[in-house]
């Protein structure tokens, strides 16, 4: 019987990225390998963690690629976020998600970041920076946001950056209209500040969205 050289070992199941220090090879999946790979820190990520969670947040909102979808769809299905909690920088620790049904998944708590990240400002809030792995020379920093105090739960998102032209062809929007659920508060942020602040989304999905949004509202109230 032969047995596998340590330096080998695992290797096959490795995300096809740059290199030990991409932190995708962190995040996006559980194994052991992940954890010799990256001693004696490993342990401490991986895609449920918070740190993931933002870099991930943090990728795909500049860019949704095969990666991020794969993170999504990978992490949908029986993967609730535990206890409710929500990284990194969101109103509330979801337990509002408790009176839609269900808790979010990993995956979707990866979609509603990414679109606070990509659409929103946190006005009045100071940012911070985070190396992803402190233990690594050449791991890249995370930006999380505080208020004067010290507290991110107080940062407020404003959702209005938004490119109107492109709206139906962006990828995170797309999914976020497809899973609404996921994305819920950043998407009745951008219906009211839109309105608010009189952006046009007429035309687009996003409107007819925002639209439906507000004649189910005016029938609650």
């Amino acid at each position: 019987m032969s047995y596998a050289n340590i330096r080998t070992f695992g290797q096959d199941n490795q995300p096809p990225c740059s290199g030990s220090s991409d932190p995708l090879t962190y995040c996006l999946v559980d194994t052991m390998d992940r954890n010799f790979q990256h001693a004696p820190v490993g342990n401490l990520y991986g895609p449920r963690s918070q740190k993931c969670q933002q870099y991930m947040a943090e990728r795909c909102a500049e860019k949704w690629d095969g990666f991020c979808e794969y993170y999504y769809v990978a992490n949908n299905p029986m993967s609730g976020w535990p206890n409710n909690q929500a990284w990194p920088n969101t109103v509330m620790p979801r337990a509002w998600v408790g009176d839609l049904g269900s808790p979010l998944s990993t995956g979707e708590q990866l979609l509603q970041n990414t679109a606070e990240i990509k659409y929103c400002t946190y006005e009045n809030c100071i940012p911070r920076h985070e190396i992803f792995d402190p233990m690594n020379p050449n791991s890249p920093t995370l930006t999380y946001y505080n208020d004067p105090n010290g507290y991110g739960m107080n940062c407020i998102p404003i959702c209005n950056k938004l490119n109107v032209s492109e709206l139906d062809t962006d990828p995170v929007m797309q999914r976020m209209l497809a899973n609404p659920k996921a994305a819920a508060p950043t998407l009745v942020n951008i219906c009211n500040t839109a309105e608010r602040e009189g952006i046009n989304l007429s035309g687009t999905q996003l409107g007819g969205f925002c639209q439906r949004y507000k004649e189910n509202l005016s029938r609650i109230n």
